[in-house]
């Protein structure tokens, strides 16, 4: 059963496994993941097929999160709860990692920060991924589910600082003379999946304006000379 195959702290450990080692064989310049591990951490050795170019692997980390949340808070199985609070820790982990390389807080994915920097710029995210943002949803959804069913505050903590993230990336592109809402809705072409959901959804509990204003971005306007969020386009 499900149940009993989270019981395995080993299986937990090879959860994170494509975040431990992720970006090595698909980034040229880079021979080494942000975060090798060492002898105790897995080899990455993800689903088949989920690791090849324009892939979007990673996304079933978010997933395992709240369906580890859910029968948590239906059972109170506490095996469940080691595992899931063990699985967090460790992305708690990789996401240090990611700050120590590139001095940014709150970046956590199972890839490096180009495959944003070609999003964000309007080229896609390929060849490296394929739906940046829906994973990023699930990740995030995953955390604030550990939070609100599970009662872990890293949890919480990590999906804020997730925002944050989020947050200054896209008020950075908008902000750009060269990017601007044409630019942001050239991005949003590309599936962005729940993130205005989960975001919505982390306002309920944080109360924080960002993040309702940061939501709000993700609406795709298919109306002329206005978005969703009421921001309008130019000309």
């Amino acid at each position: 059963s499900f149940e009993e195959s989270v019981a395995d702290e080993n299986k937990t450990d090879t959860m994170v496994k494509c975040y431990w080692k992720t970006t090595a064989s698909y980034v040229p310049q880079k021979t080494n993941c942000v975060a090798p591990g060492g002898a105790d951490k897995p080899s990455c050795s993800p689903l088949p097929g989920e690791m090849g170019l324009g892939g979007y692997y990673g996304h079933y980390q978010g997933h395992w999160m709240s369906a580890t949340a859910f029968l948590y808070n239906t059972t109170g199985n506490a095996t469940v709860k080691k595992a899931a609070d063990r699985n967090i820790a460790l992305l708690a982990d990789v996401m240090e990692a990611w700050k120590a390389k590139y001095s940014v807080d709150g970046y956590l994915f199972p890839f490096d920060p180009i495959v944003w920097d070609k999003l964000l710029a309007g080229h896609g995210a390929g060849p490296y991924y394929s739906v940046p943002f829906y994973t990023l949803h699930k990740l995030m959804a995953g955390l604030l589910d550990q939070y609100h069913f599970a009662g872990n505050t890293q949890a919480y903590e990590m999906v804020q600082k997730m925002a944050q993230w989020v947050h200054d990336r896209v008020e950075a592109l908008l902000a750009d003379p060269a990017g601007g809402m044409d630019l942001w809705q050239k991005v949003l072409l590309t599936e962005w999946g729940g993130m205005n959901d989960v975001l919505f959804n982390l306002y309920e509990h944080t109360g924080n304006e960002m993040h309702l204003k940061t939501a709000r971005y993700f609406f795709l306007s298919f109306l002329p000379g206005t978005t969703c969020s009421g921001v309008g386009l130019p000309d």
